[in-house]
C-alpha cells in the first residue's frame, strides 16, 4: 500500500462526515426559522399594540371634539333657534313639538373620555375613604359597626305604608284610567251627535275628580300617618310622575279620538246618501220596467182580440215571442245592475286601500304602547319610540350600583354636616346665636352642593339610563351639559329634559297656543314657573312632614327673576351660576334641616294639626337668639 493511499479518507467517515453536516446545516435552519417566528410573533403582538393605542387615542380625541363642538355649538345656535322658532310662531302660531332621537345621555359619552373618568374615580375613591372612616369611628366609639345603617332604615320606615299607597297609585293608573279612556271613546263613536257634547262633559268631570283624587288621598294619608323622609319622597315623587304621565296620556290622544269621530260621522254620512242614490236609481228602474211591461201586455191583449181563430199557431207564436221578449228584458236590466254593482264595489275597493272604512273601534292606542309609555322613562307620549336591538345587563347592574352608592354617599354626608351642627336645634337649652347660624349657613354650602350633584347623577343619569337600558329605550337624552351653562335660562331647559319637555309640550305650549302670550310673552313662562315650584314645594312638605316655603321662594321667585338676565360674557355667566346654585343649595340645606330638628326637640305649641303643618317652629320656637 503505498503512502497516498494511507492518507486518503475511508467511504464511512466521508459519509458520516456529510452527515453530520447536513444534521447541523438543518439544526442551524430550525433556530434560524423558529428565531424569525418569535421575532414575527413579538413584532405583530407590540404592532398590534401600538395600532390599538393609536386607535383608542383617536377615538378619545374624537369624543372630545364631537363634546367641545356640541357645547360650543349649543350656546350658538340658541339664538338661531329662537329666531327660527320666532319666525314660525309668528307665521303658524304653532310651536314646534318634541322629536324622540336615538342618542345616549352626555355623562356615557364623557366617561370614555380618561380626564373624566378619573373626576367619576375620585368620587369613588373618596366614598370608599369615607366608608372607612365610619368604620374606624363606629369601633373606637361604640365597638361596632354600624356604616350608617340604621340612619338609613329609619330614613326607609313604614314600608308597608309605602307599599300600600304605591301599589294603589299604580293600580289606579294601570288598572282604571285606560279601560276609561277606552269606553269614554267607544262610548263617543257610537253615541249619536245630541250626546256626543254630554258624553264629553261628563268625561272630562270625570277625569278631573280622578286627578283630585290621585293628588288629594295620598296626601291626606301621609299628613295623618307620617312617613320618614326617605319614604315620602319616594311616595310622592312617584304620585307626580304618575300624574304627569296619565295627564300625557289623556292630553295626547283626546284630539286623536275628537278626530277619528268627526271623520267617521262624515263617512257614514257619505255612505248613507250612496246607499239613498242606489236604492233611487233602483227604484226607477223597476218603475219603467213594470210599464213596459203592462204596456207590452195591453198590445197582446189587442192583437189576439183582432186576430181570427183559425190563426192559433200565430197566435202562439205572438206568445212565445213576447215571452223570448220580456226574458230578454229582464236579462238586460239584471245585466246591468250586475256592472253597477262591480262597478261600484271596484270604486270602493280601490278607495278602501287609502282610507279605511271600518269604524267599528274607535282610534284609541293599543293597551301595550299605554303600558311601555307608563314604564319608559319619559314624559311625552308617543305610539313608537327609538328602540335599541338589544339589553346589556351588565350596564343596568352599573347604573342600580350606582344608584346605591349615591344613596350611601349622601347618608354619610348628611349624618357628618348636619348632624354635626343642628343635631340640638330647636331645644330649649341650647339656642343658636346668628354668628353660628350664618356660619352654619355657609358650612352647609359645600355638602349642599355636593347632594345637588349627587341627587342629579342618580336619578336623572343612573336611575333612567338603568330603565332605559331594560327597555331598550333609545333616546337617553335626560339631561345636557348643564354644567356649562352661563344663564339661569338655559339652565332650567338643561337640567331635567324629562320635566321641561312635560312643561313645554302640556303648560308652556297650550298656553301659547290658546292667546295666554297675547297679554304678555312672558304670562305662560310664570305659569310654568308657578306650577313647577308648586310640585318641587309638595314633594319637601309631604317628605320632611311641614311646610317651610323657602324652596318656593328660591325658585318661584328669585329663580325666575334670574331667568330673564343675560351676561355678555359666558365665563361670568357660568360663574354666577354655580354661585348661585352653592348659596342656594346651602341655604336649602341648612333651613329644611333646622326646621326638621326644631320639629324634634321644641314641643308642640299648637293645638290643631293643620295650623301646626304649616307654621315653622323655626320661629315659635326662639331657636336662635338674635340679639
Amino acid at each position: 500500500m503505498s503512502e497516498t493511499d494511507h492518507h486518503k479518507p475511508s467511504d464511512n467517515e466521508s459519509t458520516n462526515f456529510y452527515a453530520n453536516r447536513k444534521t447541523a446545516i438543518q439544526e442551524v435552519c430550525e433556530s434560524a426559522e423558529k428565531l424569525k417566528a418569535d421575532f414575527m410573533e413579538q413584532m405583530e403582538v407590540k404592532l398590534n399594540a401600538v395600532i390599538n393605542d393609536v386607535v383608542h387615542t383617536m377615538q378619545k380625541a374624537d369624543a372630545v371634539d364631537r363634546y367641545r363642538i356640541n357645547t360650543s355649538s349649543s350656546l350658538s345656535s340658541s339664538n338661531k333657534d329662537s329666531e327660527r322658532l320666532s319666525r314660525k310662531v309668528s307665521v303658524t302660531g304653532k310651536l314646534p313639538e318634541k322629536v324622540f332621537v336615538s342618542r345616549p345621555s352626555p355623562l356615557t359619552e364623557l366617561l370614555q373620555v380618561t380626564h373624566f373618568r378619573t373626576i367619576h374615580h375620585i368620587f369613588i375613591a373618596t366614598l370608599i375613604l369615607i366608608v372607612l372612616h365610619t368604620v374606624v369611628l363606629d369601633l373606637v366609639e361604640q365597638r361596632t359597626v354600624d356604616l350608617g345603617l340604621l340612619r338609613l332604615m329609619w330614613a326607609f320606615g313604614r314600608p308597608q305604608m309605602t307599599l300600600g299607597i304605591l301599589l294603589t297609585l299604580e293600580f289606579c293608573g294601570l288598572v282604571v284610567l285606560y279601560p276609561a279612556f277606552h269606553l269614554w271613546s267607544t262610548l263617543r263613536l257610537q253615541a249619536k251627535p245630541d250626546l256626543t257634547k254630554m258624553i264629553d262633559y261628563l268625561a272630562a268631570f270625570c277625569f278631573l275628580v280622578f286627578l283630585t283624587g290621585m293628588m288629594c288621598i295620598p296626601a291626606v294619608i301621609m299628613w295623618k300617618n307620617p312617613l320618614p323622609p326617605a319614604s315620602g319622597a319616594t311616595v310622592t315623587m312617584e304620585q307626580c310622575r304618575l300624574l304627569m304621565k296619565i295627564y300625557a296620556f289623556v292630553r295626547s290622544n283626546v284630539p286623536r279620538v275628537v278626530k277619528h269621530n268627526s271623520s267617521s260621522q262624515s263617512r257614514a254620512s257619505v255612505r248613507k246618501q250612496k246607499r239613498q242614490q242606489e236604492l233611487s236609481k233602483v227604484s226607477g228602474k223597476s218603475l219603467h220596467s213594470s210599464e213596459n211591461e203592462d204596456g207590452k201586455r195591453q198590445e197582446a191583449e189587442d192583437v189576439t182580440k183582432t186576430s181570427s181563430s183559425s190563426c192559433v199557431q200565430r197566435r202562439r207564436n205572438g206568445e212565445s215571442e213576447i215571452f223570448n221578449t220580456k226574458s230578454e228584458e229582464l236579462k238586460s236590466t239584471s245585466r246591468s245592475n250586475t256592472v253597477e254593482e262591480t262597478d261600484e264595489t271596484d270604486r270602493n275597493s280601490q278607495l278602501g286601500t287609502w282610507i279605511s272604512w271600518n269604524d267599528d273601534k274607535a282610534s284609541c292606542p293599543s293597551y301595550s304602547k299605554y303600558l311601555y309609555f307608563y314604564v319608559a322613562p319619559t314624559l311625552i307620549y308617543k305610539d313608537n319610540y327609538p328602540r335599541t336591538s338589544y339589553v346589556r345587563w351588565d350596564y343596568v347592574c352599573w347604573n342600580f350600583a350606582q344608584v346605591l352608592g349615591c344613596i350611601v354617599y349622601a347618608n354619610f354626608i348628611l349624618s357628618r354636616y348636619s348632624a354635626s351642627y343642628f343635631i340640638n336645634f330647636g331645644h330649649p337649652n341650647h339656642p343658636m346665636t346668628v354668628l353660628q347660624f350664618c356660619n352654619a349657613v355657609f358650612s352647609m354650602m359645600a355638602p349642599g352642593i355636593l347632594g345637588l350633584v349627587l341627587g342629579f347623577f342618580l336619578l336623572l343619569h343612573s336611575w333612567h339610563n338603568a330603565f332605559a337600558e331594560m327597555l331598550c329605550f333609545g333616546d337617553r337624552l335626560f339631561y345636557k351639559d348643564w354644567w356649562n351653562c352661563s344663564s339661569f335660562h338655559t339652565y332650567y331647559k338643561t337640567w331635567n329634559i324629562l320635566v321641561h319637555d312635560w312643561l313645554y309640550t302640556y303648560i308652556f305650549k297650550d298656553a301659547w297656543e290658546m292667546g295666554l302670550a297675547k297679554y304678555n310673552k312672558a304670562l305662560p313662562t310664570i305659569l310654568v314657573f308657578v306650577i313647577s315650584s308648586l310640585f318641587h314645594e309638595y314633594v319637601l312638605s309631604f317628605s320632611f312632614n311641614f311646610f317651610f316655603p323657602v324652596l318656593l321662594t328660591l325658585f318661584g321667585g328669585f329663580g325666575l327673576a334670574l331667568t330673564f338676565v343675560r351676561y355678555a360674557d359666558s365665563s361670568v355667566g357660568n360663574i354666577f351660576i354655580w354661585l348661585s346654585l352653592m348659596a342656594g343649595s346651602g341655604i336649602l340645606a341648612s333651613t329644611y334641616t333646622m326646621e326638621f330638628y326644631a320639629r324634634l326637640n321644641c314641643p308642640v305649641r299648637i293645638d290643631d294639626s293643620i295650623a301646626d303643618f304649616f307654621t315653622p317652629r323655626f320661629w315659635t320656637c326662639n331657636a336662635i337668639t338674635w340679639n
